[in-house]
């Protein structure tokens, strides 16, 4: 009898042991597919044919978008806070000392290089055909706006070859600043060409589901139009983002958004300045959550005074940068900065410029280097 309860016991253990082998076996690969389907990041809308046309309301679904990066991130150290733009990272390097991994560098207009932080993608200036140019690469199935009447190629000027070599770049460059053009809606060949905020705005939206579905860790950072200084919704920049909201029914996304600053030869001071440079955090800040999302990684990287348009004396220069980097320094909104080095033909010095024709320091690059290195 006992043997028979011994068979029975060890019948119903192979039974059991059968059964949650097979329910393991059965339910695991379906729990491991259901996560990797929710993970997987809804493909991206096919462009339109129009990038000018203008939104009525917002779609029914919104687009997929990615996320920005955290607003989480830790002031760097003052030295580390100064940038140089329009040199060349060789320059920075040698004259300004400057660790091109850690200081922000940018060079408008010309071919990225591989050690610059922060790299321009760029519209090609067409005004009276199609103004669009998703940066210089192409996107598939969309026409190719950068090549010019001539049969030139933009992207043999500025380094992208075509969607894969700008895809191989940033997968092959982690981390990298992208400034989605320059100042948009000011008219100016140098500034995007007058894009319009629908333009703009679809241009963004791919530029920025293109560079996060590569490098989620990227810095993709949104231009500032002109005129975003204009009160509450009369702002160009509050415009911008009713116009992103209605083609993609998201709030705008931006990792960082680039200051522009010139003062007034004779009509500045160091109150107005602050006062221009604290309103325009307030209007960011107030509308971040619900306009735009992101983080408040705020760069000025262009600021110095309106050298290209007039003769300004190195000393009324000096008196600007001494004036207003220290306060920059005190406080930890504006991370980071950049002197934009303007000159124009008129000049009897050296304007805004940091470096001579010599590639030594002026006296305005001069005192530049030593406010970074805590001196006067």
């Amino acid at each position: 009898m006992k043997i028979k309860y011994f068979i029975l016991a060890v019948m119903i253990f192979i039974a059991y042991d059968v059964y949650a082998s097979t329910i393991s076996k059965t339910f695991v690969p379906v729990v491991h597919r259901l996560e990797i389907i929710e993970s997987r990041p809804l493909p991206t809308p096919a462009p339109p044919d129009d990038f000018d046309f203008e939104p009525v309301d917002p779609p029914q679904t919104p687009f997929p978008q990615y996320d920005p990066l955290s607003d989480e991130f830790d002031i760097p150290k003052t030295y580390d806070r100064f940038g140089i733009v329009q040199y060349s990272v060789d320059q920075m390097v040698d004259k300004f000392e400057y660790d091109p991994d850690i200081n922000y560098h940018s060079v408008q207009f010309s071919v990225p290089d591989d050690r610059s932080r922060a790299v321009f993608l760029d519209t090609a200036s067409r005004a009276k055909e199609n103004k669009w140019c998703i940066g210089t690469f192409k996107i598939i199935n969309r026409p190719d706006y950068c090549a010019d009447p001539s049969g030139s190629i933009k992207a043999t000027e500025t380094g992208w070859i075509d969607e894969a070599g700008l895809r191989n770049w940033i997968a092959t460059h982690p981390g990298r600043i992208y400034h989605v053009g320059n100042e948009p809606y000011c008219g100016l060949p140098s500034c995007n060409n007058d894009l319009i905020y629908q333009s703009y705005a679809r241009w963004y939206y791919y530029s920025w589901q293109f560079v996060k579905s590569i490098d989620p860790t990227a810095e993709v950072c949104s231009a500032i139009p002109i005129g975003w200084n204009k009160p509450g919704e009369e702002s160009s920049l509050y415009k911008l983002w009713q116009t992103y909201k209605k083609i993609t029914g998201n709030p705008m996304p931006s990792d960082c958004w680039p200051f522009h600053r010139y003062a007034v030869q004779g009509a500045w001071t160091l109150e107005g300045e602050v006062a221009f440079y604290q309103d325009r955090i307030a209007f960011l800040d107030s509308h971040n959550g619900n306009d735009w999302i992101g983080r408040k990684h705020y760069i000025l990287n262009e600021f110095g005074m309106l050298s290209w348009k007039y003769d300004i004396p190195d000393e009324q220069q000096m008196e600007l940068m001494s004036a207003i980097i220290p306060w920059l320094i005190s406080q930890d909104r504006i991370i980071e900065w950049a002197w934009w080095p303007s000159y124009n033909s008129t000049c009897a010095g050296f304007c805004g410029q940091l470096l001579d024709y010599h590639n030594n320091l002026t006296p305005l690059g001069e005192l530049y280097y030593q406010l970074s290195m805590g001196e006067e």
